[in-house]
């Protein structure tokens, strides 16, 4: 189940576990000094009741949004149902046509999950995140309402 998180001090075990971490972070982000960006929408992941990890929403427009993932690794696996239940919400509260995401050319697991759902690459933002003292290229992923093929 997907909803509005109402206090962010729940979503930092998620972020910042070691296994979430290294793939929502680079090198210039600090876990010690980690705090959530409140101009940012979160909606808590909740399977069976359980705090299972968050997406972080940042809106460019009406329209068009960009989301950010985290997952506790108790529950990977579950990618697809996630994105469901985050586009059924997106699709109730808000006037979204285009979703985006930016993964690392390092993340395989986010990039086969975006491309399961429907998301296609968009563009590569060269040499754009620092990790592990390397510059690494990020994708674009988009998908535009009514073509998600997870839903």
């Amino acid at each position: 189940m997907i909803s509005v998180c109402d206090n962010l001090d729940d979503l930092y075990p998620i972020a910042l576990h070691d296994g979430v971490w290294g793939a929502i972070s680079d090198d210039y982000c600090q876990k010690d000094d980690f705090k959530f960006d409140s101009h940012h929408v979160y909606l808590s992941i909740k399977h069976d009741d359980v705090l299972a990890g968050f997406f972080m929403l940042r809106f460019d427009s009406m329209n068009v949004a960009w989301v950010h993932t985290a997952v506790h690794p108790d529950f990977w696996g579950n990618g697809r149902v996630y994105a469901k239940q985050l586009l059924a919400w997106l699709y109730e509260n808000t006037d979204v046509t285009v979703l985006c995401t930016l993964v690392p050319e390092n993340n395989g697991h986010a990039k086969s999950l975006c491309q399961r759902c429907g998301m296609e690459i968009a563009g590569t933002l060269r040499g754009s995140i620092k990790k592990g003292g390397e510059f690494l290229d990020q994708y674009i992923f988009s998908v535009g309402r009514g073509n998600f093929l997870c839903q």
